[in-house]
């Protein structure tokens, strides 16, 4: 059974250059279809040779999955798996060729590295186990970029950007329109008891008024103060001629105050007791009002 190792992962890195690298799934399927092991085989070597160096086994196949891109090593020698057992190799390191404009990336070696520290991390330290005709595992590496993003991806990643930003403000403004909604129709709302409150008051005072001028009853007060609340807000007109128009809640009051009184509270003598010697009130004159 074959024992593949994880040489790659999608992310953003800083490589030894200093530059920021964005790994994308479409640039691991480039590394994949341009491996032609019949025309080259990217080698095993050790660190980033400038010029030739020798190669310590090589890439047998390359495969993804997910976000991982696979590599399956061969004819690696025994000196390079002592080392790497001692401790002298702690990390890996991919290679890729500067690609023309419109070619896809292609693996140009791994690379051990001793001392440096890997650009992509999350992966462990160098482990070894051997698949089949040797092949050596690795489980962590380094990224050494040549080429940046192509342009497709650069446009996807910023068109991406700005949809979200868009529809940040979006939310945020849709939100904010929310509130203010809701604000002012607590502020209408409150306006509107506040003067009902106070027309409550107004009618109130004037029933009691009338109650004290004698043109209303006591019992009357709750039906006269509901009659001139139905007629608040309608509209204005005239009964009679030269008289100009005005509400129909005023038509009403005025109709009330122009009552007679109704003298039920009026008596023709003083009121005393006759259980303690005074006059008897007369009320003869109150009989007659019924």
């Amino acid at each position: 059974m074959k024992k593949w190792d994880k040489i790659a992962r999608t992310g953003t890195f800083t490589a030894m250059s200093g530059k920021q690298v964005t790994i994308t799934k479409s640039k691991l399927n480039e590394l994949v279809e341009s491996f032609v092991p019949e025309t080259y085989k990217p080698p095993v070597v050790k660190g980033h040779p400038k010029v030739e160096a020798p190669a310590f086994g090589h890439v047998a196949e390359l495969k993804r999955e997910g976000d991982i891109l696979f590599a399956l090593y061969a004819s690696v020698p025994d000196e390079l798996k002592n080392e790497v057992y001692s401790g002298r190799y702690l990390s890996k390191s991919i290679s890729v060729f500067p690609p023309k404009s419109g070619e896809p990336w292609k693996l140009k070696h791994v690379g051990l590295l001793g001392a440096a520290a890997p650009a992509i991390d999350g992966l462990g330290g160098i482990q070894l186990s051997e698949g089949e005709d040797g092949a050596l595992m690795f489980a962590n590496f380094q990224t050494e970029e040549h080429a940046t993003m192509d342009e497709k991806d650069k446009k996807i990643a910023d068109l991406e950007a700005k949809l979200k930003a868009e529809q940040d403000a979006k939310t945020a403004a849709e939100s904010a329109r929310e509130k203010e909604t809701q604000a002012r129709a607590e502020a209408e709302g409150k306006l509107a008891k506040t003067a009902e409150e106070q027309a409550s008051a107004s009618r109130t005072a004037k029933v009691e008024k009338l109650i004290t001028e004698g043109k209303v009853l006591p019992a009357e007060k709750e039906q006269i103060a509901e009659f001139a609340k139905a007629l608040e807000g309608g509209e204005e007109i005239s009964f009679s001629a030269g008289e100009g128009k005005k509400p129909l809640a005023d038509h009403f009051w005025s109709w009330v105050e122009g009552r007679k009184e109704h003298g039920l509270f009026e008596f023709s003598a003083a009121d005393t007791n006759p259980q303690q010697g005074g006059e008897t009130a007369d009320l003869s004159g109150l009989a007659g009002k019924f």
